[in-house]
């Protein structure tokens, strides 16, 4: 009996809680260029800084390693990002657990 009272009482505190999605509109100004509309947004600007100066030789080794570093394991990430994605999707349309442990087991 407890326990239907407490989780009685817990699906009330949660009902209340729940909020419905915002659906307010958003007004942007737009410019209409060959009766296309396109929203017009502002954007912070961005600063562009120039190659590092560096107080001594060892500042300098240290930024080409890490440089050199980045230049031959970013084309690696990208690559595991695009599998992580197809995993991910993999998965996520799987129809039973067990297909799901396959996909992760792989």
């Amino acid at each position: 009996m407890k326990k239907i009272l407490l989780s009685g009482i817990l699906f009330l505190c949660t009902a209340l809680l729940a909020e419905a999605q915002n659906t307010s509109p958003i007004i942007v100004k737009a410019t209409i260029f060959e009766n296309d509309t396109i929203p017009f947004i502002e954007l912070k600007p961005v600063t562009i800084y120039g190659l590092p100066v560096f107080k001594n030789k060892k500042d300098q080794r240290q930024w080409e390693k890490l440089v050199r570093n980045v230049k031959k394991v970013y084309p690696y990430a990208r690559l595991a990002g695009i599998k992580f994605q197809e995993y991910e999707y993999l998965i996520l349309t799987s129809r039973s657990d067990k297909e799901r442990k396959n996909y992760i087991n792989r």
